[in-house]
């Protein structure tokens, strides 16, 4: 299983939490213009309630051990989300994993 948080000099992936709700949820709606040409769950309709379906689910998968989320911070702003990044098991058997 991955670490929950990992850093460099700039950035902090961080797994995310109940309490990333608020951060997420601004950084989903101030992209979705630019993000709902490309990814499905970026509709233009996006409602607090898909925020709390996506964490419920990304702490779920962590602890299925099949897909790892992390919010993507800077470390010198580290209450607002920027991104995010993911894992998900392709081969357990062959420590394999896809990211994106």
């Amino acid at each position: 299983m991955p670490k929950s948080t990992l850093e460099t000099d700039r950035i902090r992936l961080q797994r995310f939490s109940r309490r990333d709700h608020t951060t997420y949820d601004e950084a989903a709606r101030a992209s979705l213009p630019e993000l709902n040409q490309w990814l499905p769950w970026a509709r233009l309709d996006y409602e607090h309630g898909d925020t709390t379906a996506f964490l419920r689910e990304s702490m779920q998968a962590w602890k299925e051990d099949r897909a790892w989320d992390y919010s993507i911070r800077l470390k010198d702003d580290p209450d607002r989300h920027v991104g995010s990044v993911s894992l998900w098991t392709v081969s357990k058997l062959g420590k394999i994993a896809e990211f994106g």
